[in-house]
């Protein structure tokens, strides 16, 4: 190759690589979770606020984070071991919790945190949708859970992709 096409295909390859920008990101805020907690779902609203299934001691909590951050509510099922958040709406989420040698399913109203089971779950067993891995992101950011090992804590925190 002679030098002068060295000299050409260096000089495009660095103008591709300038022309390229890096997104930067930006944390937007963070949540703890008590210590000890083990992260068993995390479903983004589709709005900034993620719904968070976690398993603490003998129970499972199934915590609502709104936009901003603040913490909505926590719903408590126990004694129970896992739960998972199977559909989310501006109104409701449907969780699927582990109790009693069974998934159960249940509606958690998004603005008030009262859970009802759904009509005729009582005795049956249901299972969460289809096995698609939950996305952490939505339109405007991603979250991300950050593990503290040595502490044993975990934080949700939530990223813009400005």
């Amino acid at each position: 190759m002679n030098l002068r096409m060295l000299l050409l295909l260096t000089f495009a390859c660095l103008s591709l690589g300038l022309a390229h920008t890096a997104r930067a990101v930006t944390c937007l805020w963070t949540n703890a979770l008590p210590v000890g907690a083990t992260i068993t779902d995390l479903t983004p609203d589709g709005k900034g606020g993620v719904v968070v299934c976690y398993a603490s001691g003998s129970s499972v909590i199934v915590r609502y984070i709104d936009k901003n951050g603040t913490r909505k509510f926590d719903v408590g099922f126990g004694p129970a071991s896992e739960a998972y958040a199977d559909y989310i709406s501006k109104k409701e989420v449907i969780v699927v919790v582990y109790m009693s040698g069974k998934f159960t399913a249940w509606s958690i109203n998004l603005k008030t945190g009262m859970p009802s089971m759904i009509a005729g779950a009582t005795g049956e067993n249901y299972t969460f949708g289809p096995t698609i891995p939950t996305a952490n992101k939505d339109s405007k950011g991603f979250f991300l859970v950050r593990h503290v090992v040595a502490a044993d804590e975990r934080f949700i925190l939530r990223y813009s992709y400005k």
